[in-house]
This record gives C-alpha cells, sequence and structure tokens, in this order.
C-alpha cells in the first residue's frame, strides 16, 4: 500500500521518499509510515528526521507541518541539505519550489524523560 525510503546521515534519518497507492490514500498509512520512521530514529538514537519537498503542494509540506516537521531556513540548511536541494535542482526539479524541513527529536535522560 505503501512505502518509506530513509538513509541515516550521523545523527539524521533523511527520509528519501514516501508514497502511497493512490487508491490508498486518506487511511493514515502515510503517517504511520512516517511515525515508524521517526520511532526507528528515536530508538537509534538520532537527533533528527530531515526531508525535502515541494513548498507549494498540500499534501508536501502542509501534510509534513502536520507532523511536526518545520521548514529549515536557507540560512540555516548545513552543508548536507543545501548539497540535496542543490542536487534536485540540477536534476531539474525547480528550486524556487523546493525546501528542506527537519523535526528535531527530543533526547531522553537516564530516567526516560525528555530533556
Amino acid at each position: 500500500m505503501g512505502f518509506l525510503n530513509a538513509e541515516c546521515f550521523g545523527a539524521d534519518l533523511h527520509i528519501w521518499l514516501l508514497a502511497v497507492r493512490h487508491d490508498c490514500q486518506g487511511r493514515g498509512i502515510g503517517r504511520r509510515l512516517m511515525r515508524r520512521g521517526e520511532i526507528h530514529a528515536r530508538d537509534h538514537g538520532l537527533r533528527r528526521l530531515t526531508l525535502s519537498t515541494f513548498r507549494d503542494v498540500g499534501w508536501n509540506e502542509g501534510f509534513y507541518s502536520g507532523l511536526g516537521f518545520a521548514v529549515v531556513d536557507e540560512a540555516a540548511l548545513d552543508e548536507r541539505l543545501r548539497k540535496v536541494l542543490r542536487n534536485e535542482a540540477e536534476h531539474g526539479l525547480p528550486p524556487e519550489r523546493r525546501c528542506a524541513m527537519q523535526l528535531v527529536l527530543a533526547r531522553k535522560d537516564s530516567q526516560g524523560g525528555a530533556v
């Protein structure tokens, strides 16, 4: 019905692609896949999830914002995310319509509470 493709880069889990079959959309499958990615990242001590997406497509930036992701301002982009966006532009995606987003994961203290 759907899949999530991601890759670890240091303390980040970068979401390369989230896809749900058209006839299965609207059932929460994408949200559950993203939640599993978040759980995987937390379980492995990662500090954030990152992705790149279209700014102006409602089921992209808006969907990820609803999951707690925030757009990373251009001035705050790290070199890896800059390279991702640059590579997308080199392959024909319009840079003015693209953005990087992140979900910073709360760290746990020794008693399991959020830090």
